[in-house]
């Protein structure tokens, strides 16, 4: 069988037991449409990822007839998120902004267009009586209380916000992150499944659709698919200094997409860093330009990533490697408290293994290197959020269509798909990304054991 699953001519073909994978995937669409059920579609990764991924790796054994019913079930599962997220999401946000993280870009960008400086937490309490913020608490403590966190080029993004009302705040927003997306959807289906077929569109919305991670950022009104365009961008040119330039925009939203420059440097590929140096120089001069050089040295001056409380690196969605130690109370023996020893011993260790391994990479396959720097970056970032696993997508895809690479069998590449898809459900985006970092490590041409995990050749034809 070859690597799409499809029988050779005259091949066996299983008949009608494999409806029975498309039959979970219905059932499970059916209270995606009721109101609030927010449970149901956290669930439908675990519900759903493995039996889509079963079907469309043995569609080719499969009756001719059943490829509608895939292709059915595929539209209804873009359809039903479509309508959920319209509804039981954007729709509320419009109503009744949510405190995270909406309501917090929506102040960012009212103090933006405020004219006063952003940086300056003198700033942010002159202008509370006029965003009647939520009372008390940790909104306070983490937003209000600390200010504007970003570099000034970060500001372009949320000044439409400080211009909008609510409702048309939020769909501005969402607007934006929902354009991002569908170019990411383009984007990935022509890194990792090329060619112009419907299978490789249905594979590749499928996927999304039921990642987890990607329900979470449109449910926590984040930017994760900004960065992860970004990154994408980055990835089809990425021995190029335009490549470089994509990573200083996605810098503007989140502030590791920097660190994927390791890549580069490892491979001796110095373009992308002039790309970059020269795209955030442009950035940073239109930033003084428009702000001001006041507002722009307050960033250095009040820096105000310090003010941050402890609590939040601590938080449960807080899924980094440096959260997981304080959560088990190690103490800092640096300059700042994210240093604990095992943070900074796994972080040595890694780092070398990860840069080890790009080194190593043939120049002709270096996607294995990329996607694992990227993933090592998920890793140690201090504030790497649950949602954030949502950037792990190329990692997901490129195991996806490279899954019968070793030893001619997919099953290792479904185990590890479906543990990802269901650590990630549940919150447990640190398990899913280490879990990640050793596979793709495992999987990467170049290495020693490479050789012998490659599937054999195929045997000589016989005269």
């Amino acid at each position: 069988m070859s690597v799409t699953g499809k029988a050779s001519p005259g091949g066996p073909r299983i008949g009608w037991r494999p409806l029975l994978l498309f039959s979970v995937p219905f059932l499970a669409l059916l209270p995606l449409l009721y109101p609030g059920e927010f449970t149901v579609l956290k669930y439908a990764g675990v519900i759903l990822a493995l039996p889509l991924m079963l079907a469309f790796h043995f569609r080719g054994r499969l009756p001719r007839w059943t490829h509608p019913v895939l292709s059915a079930v595929v539209a209804a599962i873009c359809l039903a998120t479509a309508v959920f997220v319209s509804r039981n999401v954007i729709y509320w946000q419009m109503v009744s902004p949510r405190e995270w993280d909406f309501l917090a870009f929506w102040y960012f960008g009212h103090a933006g267009v405020s004219g006063l400086d952003f940086y300056r937490l003198e700033t942010f309490r002159q202008l509370q009586p006029f965003w009647n913020p939520p009372p008390g608490g940790e909104f306070h403590q983490t937003i209000l209380d600390v200010g504007y966190l970003y570099a000034p080029p970060s500001m372009f993004w949320m000044l439409p916000l400080g211009w909008l009302s609510v409702p048309n705040a939020v769909l501005y927003w969402y607007g934006l992150q929902i354009a991002a997306l569908a170019a990411c959807l383009v984007l990935l289906k022509r890194i990792f499944l090329p060619g112009g077929t419907l299978w490789g569109w249905m594979e590749t919305a499928a996927l999304v659709a039921v990642f987890p991670p990607v329900f979470q950022t449109l449910d926590w009104a984040q930017t994760n698919f900004t960065a992860l365009l970004a990154t994408l961008l980055f990835w089809r040119s990425r021995s190029t200094a335009g490549g470089g330039a994509w990573l200083a925009v996605g810098m503007t939203v989140k502030n590791y997409i920097p660190a994927f420059l390791m890549f580069s440097l490892l491979r001796r590929q110095f373009r992308p860093l002039a790309g970059f140096l020269a795209a955030t120089t442009a950035l940073a001069l239109l930033a003084l330009l428009y702000f001001g050089p006041e507002i722009c040295l307050s960033y250095f001056t009040e820096r105000p990533p310090t003010r941050s409380p402890l609590d939040d690196l601590m938080e449960p969605v807080n899924q980094s490697l440096s959260a997981f130690f304080l959560k088990q109370g190690f103490e800092s023996v640096g300059g700042h408290p994210v240093f604990t020893w095992p943070y900074l011993l796994c972080a040595c260790v890694m780092t070398l293994v990860t840069a080890w391994a790009v080194w190593k990479a043939p120049a002709a396959d270096t996607d294995w290197a990329l996607t694992l720097t990227i993933t090592l970056i998920l890793i140690f970032y201090p504030a790497s959020w649950e949602h954030y696993a949502a950037m792990s997508l190329p990692a997901v895809f490129l195991i996806w269509s490279r899954r019968s690479r070793f030893a001619g069998s997919a099953w290792p590449a479904f185990a590890v798909l479906g543990a990802v898809f269901g650590l990630t459900c549940f919150g447990n985006a640190l398990t899913a990304h280490l879990l990640l970092w050793c596979s793709l490590l495992g999987f990467s041409p170049g290495l020693p054991w490479s050789a012998r995990m490659a599937a054999p050749p195929p045997a000589p034809a016989k005269g």
